[in-house]
């Protein structure tokens, strides 16, 4: 059903995919709370122990697979809204700020990941700001998918 037809699927399970994306959502929020501090301690400290607290602590892969779920959700229903001549505009805004982070994220992992004492941590303090811009960009895409909660398509 889904692949013959995945318009009726979402129409079908509108509700059930807004409360699973507002599910992954605080999650990605409460995960970004935690690389954010992560980088602000080592930005205060400029120390890092590979060993004691590596990055794949705090960047997981599954705080990287629900980035990957929320863009694919939230790409499917702006398509979906897109196809039913509906308001499909809000949701464009979910789907760039996650790609977005995804790769703020990745470029965290790989300076983490190839870190020696003698570089330089410009691109780490754009990092950091960005991380703080982001978490702050959450609670819209929050409040956007708790609304979408109680509307009809």
């Amino acid at each position: 059903m889904i692949i013959r037809k995945p318009y009726a699927f979402l129409i079908k399970n509108f509700r059930k995919i807004h409360v699973f994306l507002l599910l992954l959502s605080l999650f990605v929020a409460y995960k970004l709370l935690d690389v954010s501090s992560f980088v602000n301690e080592f930005m205060r400290l400029g120390t890092y122990d590979l060993f004691k607290d590596p990055i794949t602590k705090h960047i997981t892969g599954w705080l990287l697979f629900s980035i990957f779920l929320l863009i694919v959700g939230s790409t499917s229903l702006l398509f979906l809204l897109m196809h039913k001549k509906k308001p499909w505009k809000l949701y464009l805004v979910p789907v760039v700020e996650y790609i977005a982070l995804f790769l703020v994220l990745l470029m965290i992992k790989s300076f983490f990941n190839g870190f020696s004492n003698d570089v330089e941590t410009t691109d780490l303090r754009m990092s950091r700001d960005l991380l703080l811009m982001f978490t702050v960009a959450q609670l819209p895409v929050i409040a956007v998918y708790y609304a979408c909660l109680w509307t009809r398509l």
